[in-house]
């Protein structure tokens, strides 16, 4: 259930301020504040709208007004709720927010009789000045008022100009407020704490308090104890040094309230000298009873580290993970000791990877940024990790995730650009100037003496072309020495841009140079796109105006490869530029996604047909070839590809449901990461992806990881296969389908190359590793078995057609594990207990006992494969992805599908904690 609330503020009024303060809203994330998933601006009403939890119950203002009572102690623990949610706010990095109107009527109670603080004023942050904000008269700090502490008298603003001061900015403070006068209001988090007084002083006695500060009566003893009533009267002191500091301060002064009442003291001693009275009596069963709550405690937290370590992992953040995997091991000893939970042995082992052995783009880092990033780049070689933030850019080594630098003044404009000029220079917009800053002498080659947004480079790095928002024209500079060239009009036309967007770029806007630096192309706000000779003064325009708002795009060689997109409907063309005349074009109702470079031409979602491009294909990825308009695919994916980047060989997908895709040379999926937020910014270079959403401040980071010691066999990958077995020896792979069979040598050497007659009628194929032979077992009940030593044709037998369930019984030396075709498997005791049910997820097609440790393999419905380490009561203690296989000794095979089988050791649990210690 959510609230979709309109914003009672007219969005052109303060935009930035909006803008901002919504996004921040959204990286909020506290227990007693409402989550707000998105906001929308309607522009043709000059209104936002805001997307957020719908929170069940009434405002405390309500029963208020209805006179009802409330008792101390509820009154308490709102109020701790209320400070442990300021605390989270002011203390939100990078420099904390103030609320600005807490009051019982922005004070949720739920039915569970918990509080949600809402409405916030989030403008505001704490540090800044010249600011406006709202406030509502008793519960507003004297601060809001503009009272003056070091004067003997107290200044208060007039009426009229507190009207017109909530009128300006009923709930937000305005960064564009005069910067003199008595608008300079120094509010920070004893602000809100003046607030959180008085809305206590209005639940505890029935009325709001006085307007100002000096005329509020204090409370008397009657109504509360005297102890927090003297903690009211601080928080409400007219001036904010007699406060308490911080809300975490007061919210530790109000958790100390039953130490401080003298019943409660009394209490305290009478309870001591019954306990030393029963001390004997009870001391055996109190400790066995504290021992019990001791344990519950560690296993407690234990599942709480342990599902923490994998949010991390979720969300890329390997440190994170391994920090809490680790933190889930008990630290208890003796009497208080409680075994490892098998949850915390899975999460230490999956953060760590150790089971994660194929060669792919794994989980790095998670690189945590002030404010939403709103443009990132990575160097050449993929070591150093760009980001423009708000009014900063920042670098970053990419496989620290250490600064290199100190933040460098920047445009504030989501528009703005930052790009890698080689592996040590970066060209970004700076602040009032294109700059080009030296990473490892840490100092400005050059800045330009005008501003800029977009930046296009050309590739052999000869020239830099900056635009700023959407002025009419373009000026080229020499990107070796920052000298202009020459400056480029575009007469009455603007680019695509949104000119006053500081925290959003909606996209779409073609601004790039050929590998020369002779052509400019820039597409325009009427939808027309233009390509500028800047050698010869020989423009060519390729649309004068057009139905498209998002265009895409850039140089190969001669041509120039573009899309186009609009509500209407999408193209895709090539123009030939030596011969001045079109290669060709292809429509569609849904968008194409080009990138061109010397590399080649790409476009995404285009059918190739008899090598002709034709059409629109939904999860493709082609090369073409200008000269003839043919074409070959590249990848496919599963699902539609929403934008992609192609890095030499490799091919970097984000798919339309915010899967992250990667690519090798053969078309071959060398990663694949889930997102729980969309992906705005994808980048790949070296070893390295790079990732991030401009509403999260963070940037992850994923890395290549080749584990050459792992390798074990290597095949041909285009030989299919839906099995791959090793024999117990190691000395020879076993890859079959339903159709044929191949063995082979450590060297790579194919010994047999077996096809297996009637496939289409096979029921089953099982290998049995103590007679070196493996089973066809057909519908019929007919049973061929062939020799893994040579391939040899050993036996035939009929036996009674099976019965078509598929399902399955695997018996090891301690494990019975009975696998249905459909449901969970449930494993047994050799005494016939069953130890319970295992994971639903797949299909078990085997089990195999090593050691201790029984290992379940699963096949999914997309014919992948993994598997379970099991302990000997059915518990999960690690995840085996790609498991194919498990030798007598314990040794795991895994198969990447892209023509290697990879070995790994079982890792016992005090190997996974001399590895976590060790882990950078």
């Amino acid at each position: 259930m959510v609230v979709v609330k309109v914003d009672k503020r007219r969005i052109s009024a303060a935009p930035e301020a909006v803008t901002r303060e919504m996004n921040i809203l959204k990286n909020l994330s506290h227990t007693y504040i409402p989550h707000l998933y998105d906001y929308f601006q309607d522009e043709e009403h000059d209104r936002a709208y805001t997307v957020m939890d719908y929170i069940e119950g009434e405002s405390l203002n309500n029963p208020l007004k209805r006179g009802e009572h409330f008792s101390q102690a509820q009154v308490i623990k709102w109020a701790c709720q209320l400070l442990d949610a300021l605390d989270y706010l002011h203390t939100r990095k990078p420099h904390g927010y103030v609320h600005g109107d807490v009051k019982p009527s922005n004070i949720m109670v739920t039915p569970d009789g918990d509080i949600r603080l809402i409405d916030f004023n989030i403008g505001l942050a704490l540090g800044e000045d010249n600011l406006v904000i709202g406030r509502t008269e008793g519960y507003a700090s004297p601060e809001h008022y503009h009272y003056k502490f070091d004067d003997a008298e107290t200044e208060l603003i007039s009426e009229d100009d507190a009207n017109k001061f909530s009128e300006s900015a009923s709930s937000i403070a305005s960064a564009s407020a005069s910067s003199s006068g008595p608008y300079e209001l120094p509010l920070d988090a004893r602000s809100d704490i003046y607030s959180v007084g008085a809305t206590l002083y209005h639940l505890l006695s029935g009325r709001r308090p006085a307007k100002r500060a000096e005329d509020v009566t204090p409370l008397k003893g009657d109504i509360a104890a005297a102890p927090f009533l003297a903690i009211v009267q601080k928080a409400m002191a007219p001036d904010p040094k007699d406060r308490y500091q911080t809300a975490a301060e007061m919210r530790d002064a109000l958790e100390e309230l039953p130490f401080l009442d003298p019943r409660a003291r009394r209490y305290r001693r009478l309870r001591m000298i019954a306990a030393a009275v029963l001390a004997a009596i009870f001391l055996a069963g109190g400790l066995l009873t504290f021992a019990g709550l001791s344990q519950m405690g560690e296993i407690q937290k234990s599942y709480v580290r342990s599902q923490n370590s994998a949010i991390a992992l979720r969300n890329g953040d390997v440190d994170a993970a391994v920090t809490e995997a680790s933190a889930a091991l008990p630290e208890s000893r003796g009497l208080f000791a409680v075994p490892p939970m098998p949850q915390a042995q899975r999460a230490l082992t999956n953060a760590l990877g150790v089971y994660d052995v194929t060669e792919g783009f794994k989980a790095h880092k998670l690189i945590t940024l002030p404010s939403e990033p709103l443009k990132t780049a990575l160097s050449p070689d993929g070591s150093m990790t760009a980001v423009l933030i708000e009014r900063e850019a920042r670098v970053f080594d990419t496989e620290t995730g250490e600064a290199l630098i100190e933040p460098l003044p920047a445009e504030y404009s989501a528009l703005a650009d930052i790009v890698f000029l080689d592996n040590d220079t970066l060209i970004y917009a700076g602040d009032g100037a294109l700059t080009a800053y030296n990473i490892t002498k840490q100092e400005t080659v050059w800045a330009t003496g005008n501003s800029v947004t977009g930046i296009a480079l050309s590739a052999d790095g000869s020239t830099v072309a900056g635009v700023y928002k959407d002025e009419n024209l373009a000026v080229i500079y020499d990107a070796l020495t920052g000298e202009t060239n020459r400056v480029v009009s575009f007469q009455d036309r603007r680019p695509n841009v949104a000119a006053e967007s500081l925290l959003s770029d909606r996209g779409g806007h073609l601004f790039a140079l050929d590998a020369t630096g002779q052509w400019l192309a820039v597409s325009f706000q009427n939808g027309g796109l233009t390509l500028f000779d800047l050698w010869y003064s020989q423009n060519v325009v390729l649309l004068d105006t057009s139905p498209y708002s998002r265009f895409e795009g850039g140089f190969c060689g001669p041509f120039f490869a573009w899309s186009g997109a609009g509500e209407q409907g999408s193209v895709f063309s090539v123009y030939n530029l030596e011969e001045m005349s079109p290669a060709g074009s292809v429509e569609s109702g849904a968008p194409f996604h080009v990138q061109a470079d010397e590399s080649g031409i790409f476009v995404s979602n285009l059918r190739v047909n008899n090598d002709r491009l034709q059409s629109y294909a939904e999860n493709t990825l082609t090369r073409m070839a200008p000269w003839s308009w043919e074409g070959s695919e590249v990848i496919r994916t599963d699902g539609s590809i929403a934008a992609f980047v192609r890095e030499g060989e490799r091919t970097l997908v984000v798919a339309s449901d915010q899967r992250c895709l990667a690519f090798d040379a053969d078309g071959n999926a060398i990663a694949t990461a889930n997102n729980d937020s969309r992906i705005d910014f994808a980048n790949m270079a070296g070893d390295y992806i790079l990732t991030a959403n401009r509403n999260a401040p963070y940037l992850r980071i994923q890395k290549l990881k080749r584990d050459s010691g792992a390798r074990m066999f290597s095949y041909d990958p285009s030989y299919y296969h839906s099995e791959a077995r090793v024999t117990p020896d190691g000395s020879t792979a076993l890859l079959f389908s339903y159709n044929n069979f191949r063995l082979i040598s450590r060297n790579g050497d194919v010994f047999a190359d077996v096809p297996i007659p009637d496939g289409a009628d096979v029921y089953s194929i099982y290998y049995w590793k103590d007679r070196d032979a493996f089973d066809v077992r057909y519908d019929d009940g007919l049973i061929r078995s062939y020799s893994v030593k040579n391939g040899a044709l050993i036996s035939e037998e009929q036996e009674e057609a099976p019965d078509g369930s598929h399902n399955g019984v695997y018996v090891t030396d301690d494990f019975v594990v009975e696998a249905p075709l459909h449901g969970a498997a449930t494993a047994y005791g050799q005494e016939g207990d069953a130890i319970g049910d295992l994971e639903p997820e797949g299909f078990l097609y085997d089990a195999i006992q090593a050691g201790d440790y029984l290992i379940t393999l699963y096949l999914t419905t997309d014919d992948n494969r993994y598997g379970l380490l099991l302990d000997k009561d059915g518990a999960t203690l690690a995840d085996l992805p790609r498991l194919t296989d498990v030798l007598p000794n314990g040794t795991l095979i895994f198969d990447d599908g892209r023509g290697e089988l990879y070995q790994s050791k079982i890792y016992s649990l005090e190997e996974l904690k001399v590895l976590a210690k060790a882990y950078p």
